[in-house]
C-alpha cells in the first residue's frame, strides 16, 4: 500500500515530462509502391521460415518484399529517428515532430502518414500481470502441478513420445527476467534451444530484463519443476521478443507487436504465443477482429503459416468484461481461462464473441497454474497469461506430430479436441483441449447420459443412478453446460450450473420464447432441441 502513492507520483511525473517533450511522436509513414527487384527470400529470411512457407504451400508476395531502400534513405533525411521498416505495411515507423511530418507528406512516394504515439493507461494490460504466490509448499505447488497437467491430459502426450522438438515458437512479451538462470529453463539454454532474442522496446538483444511475466510463461511451454515437466514443449526451440512496459500501455506497444511479429516470420517461427491484449483506449465496437493495429497484424501473421496463440484477457469480472485484442480477431486462437480442478471458466477470464459475433474465447485452459518465479523459486500464478502458453505447447507437439498440417488445419484440431466440442458458449469456447482425442479414431457422440422434459421455460433431466455417481467421480462431469443459440447464430445466454449428487435429476429455468436452438451438453453428450 505504501509503494502506490509513490507509483502515482512517478506515472504524474512521466506525464509532465511527456508533455512538455510532446513535440516529437511516432508516426507511421506508408508508400505507394514497391520494387520486387529488391526481393530475395534467402538474404532475408531463415531456412526455417523458407521451409514453412513451401510445406504450406504459401507463396512469396509484395508483403514479403522488403521497403525501397530509396524511400527509406529519403525519409530518413526529414525524421528524428527510424523506429522500423515494417514490410507488411510497406511503412516505416518514425519519431519525428509535426514540422517535419509536414516535409515527409511531400515526399512523390509517401502515400499517407498516420500518428500512433500516446499514453493508454497506468494499469498493464488485461492480461500482463496477473497475481502471484511465491510462498506455497511443495506439497501444494506438486498438487497444482498435478492438476494443471491432468486437465489437459498432457502426460498422454509425454507417453507418446510428443515434446514439440523441432517446432519454433515465438514468445512476445513483458520481459524475461532471469529467464536465462532459472533451473526451470536450463535446459532451453544447454541444448542451445533459444534461438535468438530482441527486445523491441530498447533495440538491443537483451530481454533478460525489466518483468518477469515472461519467465512465467515460458515456464507453461517448457518449464521443468524438480524432475516433472510444466510445459508440453520442452523440447521446443525459441525466439523471445519484449515488447511491452509492465507498468503502462502506449499505443508504441502495438508497434512494437508488429515488428516482433514480422521479425517471427523471418526467424521461422511456427507459433507466436502473446499473453499480451490490448482493450484501454478502444471500444467494443473496436474489438472486430481488424480495427486494432495488433489484431491487424496478427492477421498477417497468420497468413505467412503461422499460428497466432493469444490470451482472452483478464477481464471478465469488470465492467468492460471483453476480450482484448487481437484476441478478436477470426485468424487467432484465443485462450481463456478455467479453474485448476474444474474445466470451468474461472471468474476473470474475460468472455466473448467479438463485435461481430465470432465466438471467442476458441478454446480453455487452467489459469492458475504452477510456474517459475524470480530467485530460482517456483510459485503459483493466476491469469490467462498462463493458459495460452500451455495451449502453445501442446500447438506444438501436434505440429511435431503431424508436420503435414497447416497452421489452420492445427488451429481447427485444437479446437475439435476441446472437451465440449462441438458444444461451444462464449465463455469457454469449445472447452478444455484433450489429448486423448488426438490418439482416438472415435469421433462420435457418446450415449446419452440423461434424458429431458421440456416445459415452458423449464427443463427437467433425468439420470440413471449409476450413470449419474460415475459422472461425479470424474471433474469433466461435475458441470452441466448450456446455451441457446438465436437464428442469427449468436448466443442469448451461456450458464453453467453445477449438476446435483442425487439421481432424481435436475430442473433449470431458461427463458427464451422466440425461435432458436436450447443446447446441453453433460458428460460427452449433447441435446439439442
Amino acid at each position: 500500500m505504501r509503494k502506490r502513492p509513490l507509483l502515482l507520483l512517478f506515472f504524474w511525473l512521466y506525464v509532465a515530462l511527456g508533455a512538455w517533450g510532446q513535440e516529437e511522436s511516432g508516426y507511421y509513414v506508408f508508400f505507394k509502391d514497391k520494387v520486387e527487384g529488391d526481393f530475395c527470400p534467402g538474404e532475408q529470411f531463415s531456412p526455417k521460415a523458407i521451409l514453412r512457407r513451401e510445406r504450406q504451400q504459401i507463396s512469396w508476395d509484395k508483403s514479403d518484399w522488403p521497403v525501397n531502400a530509396i524511400y527509406i534513405a529519403g525519409v530518413g533525411q526529414e525524421v528524428n529517428e527510424i523506429r522500423y521498416r515494417l514490410r507488411w505495411l510497406n511503412a516505416l515507423s518514425v519519431q519525428a515532430t509535426p514540422a517535419q511530418i509536414e516535409q515527409v507528406k511531400k515526399l512523390t512516394y509517401v502515400s499517407r502518414v498516420e500518428a500512433f504515439e500516446g499514453l493508454f493507461s497506468l494499469s498493464p494490460t488485461a492480461a500482463s500481470l496477473p497475481s502471484t504466490r511465491s510462498d506455497s509448499s511443495d506439497v501444494e505447488l506438486d498438487t497444482l502441478l498435478t492438476l494443471q497437467r491432468e486437465q489437459m491430459q498432457a502426460e498422454r502426450l509425454r507417453e507418446a513420445g510428443l515434446n514439440g522438438q523441432g517446432v519454433r515458437i515465438a514468445v512476445i512479451d513483458a520481459g524475461f527476467k532471469e529467464a536465462e538462470t532459472h533451473p526451470a529453463l536450463q535446459h532451453l539454454w544447454r541444448k542451445g534451444q533459444v534461438i535468438a532474442t530482441r527486445n523491441f522496446y530498447k533495440e538491443r538483444q537483451d530481454v533478460y530484463t525489466h518483468s518477469w511475466h515472461g519467465l512465467g510463461v515460458l515456464g507453461c511451454i517448457a518449464g521443468k519443476y524438480d524432475d516433472r515437466w510444466i510445459g508440453m514443449a520442452p523440447e521446443a526451440e525459441f525466439l523471445l521478443a519484449r515488447t511491452e512496459h509492465k507498468l503502462w500501455e502506449r499505443t508504441i506497444e502495438e508497434d512494437h507487436w508488429l515488428a516482433a511479429a514480422e521479425w517471427a516470420d523471418s526467424m521461422g517461427a511456427d507459433i507466436i504465443n502473446s499473453s499480451l491484449g490490448y482493450s484501454k483506449e478502444y471500444s467494443y465496437a473496436d474489438m472486430n477482429g481488424r480495427s486494432t493495429r495488433v489484431s491487424q497484424a496478427a492477421s498477417m501473421a497468420a497468413s505467412k503459416g503461422m499460428l497466432v496463440i493469444t490470451s482472452v484477457g483478464n477481464e471478465g469480472a469488470s465492467k468492460w468484461h471483453y476480450m482484448s485484442s487481437p484476441g478478436d480477431n477470426p485468424d487467432v486462437l484465443s485462450v481463456g481461462g478455467t479453474l485448476t480442478f474444474l474445466p470451468y471458466r474461472i471468474r476473470f477470464s474475460s468472455y466473448g464473441p467479438n463485435s461481430e459475433g465470432v465466438m471467442k474465447p476458441n478454446v480453455t485452459a487452467p489459469a492458475y497454474v504452477l510456474l517459475p518465479r524470480l530467485g530460482g523459486k517456483y510459485g503459483s500464478g493466476q491469469g490467462t497469461s498462463f493458459s495460452s502458453p500451455i495451449v502453445a505447447g501442446l500447438a506444438a507437439c501436434l505440429m511435431q506430430k503431424h508436420p503435414e498440417k497447416s497452421a489452420a488445419e492445427i488451429f481447427a484440431l485444437i479446437e475439435q479436441m476441446g472437451h465440449l466440442y462441438p458444444y461451444y458458449d462464449y465463455a469457454h469456447g469449445y472447452g478444455v483441449p484433450q489429448a486423448e482425442k488426438l490418439f482416438s479414431s472415435d469421433t462420435s457422440s457418446l450415449s446419452p447420459t440423461f434424458t429431458a422434459t421440456f416445459e415452458e421455460g423449464k427443463v427437467s433431466l433425468l439420470f440413471a443412478p449409476e450413470i449419474l455417481a460415475d459422472s461425479l467421480r470424474h471433474p469433466y462431469g461435475r458441470v452441466l453446460y448450456y446455451h441457446f443459440e438465436k437464428p442469427d447464430g449468436t448466443l442469448d445466454s451461456f450458464e453453467h450450473k453445477m449438476v446435483p449428487s442425487h439421481a432424481k435429476g435436475y430442473i433449470f429455468q431458461y427463458h427464451h420464447q422466440a425461435e432458436g436452438i436450447l443446447r446441453i451438453w453433460y458428460a460427452g453428450y449433447m441435446l439439442e432441441r
